[in-house]
C-alpha cells in the first residue's frame, strides 16, 4: 500500500499459449479505498492488450481486442 488503508498500486500479467495462437494483457493502476475496505473503492488502470482471447463484460474487455484501455471504476458492496 502506498497509504496505508487507503491507496494501493497494483500490476497485473496475463497471458495465454494456445494451437490458436498466443495474446497477453499487462496493466497497471492504483486503487483508492474511499473507506479504508474493499466494500467502496476508486479504482484506476490502464492495461495493454494485444488479442484478448475471451471477451468479458466485467472489465470491459472484447474477443480479439488489441490496443490500449483506460477504465475508471467506481465499486460499492453492500
Amino acid at each position: 500500500m502506498l497509504v496505508p488503508k487507503s491507496v494501493e498500486i497494483m500490476a497485473r500479467i496475463d497471458a495465454v499459449n494456445s494451437a490458436f495462437g498466443d495474446t497477453w494483457e499487462y496493466a497497471g493502476g492504483v486503487n483508492w479505498f474511499i473507506n479504508g475496505t474493499h466494500r467502496h473503492k476508486l479504482t484506476f488502470d490502464v492495461a495493454e492488450l494485444d488479442g484478448v482471447p475471451a471477451g468479458s463484460s466485467s472489465p470491459n474487455f472484447e474477443t480479439g481486442q488489441v490496443g490500449t484501455l483506460f477504465r475508471l471504476q467506481y465499486q460499492v458492496a453492500f
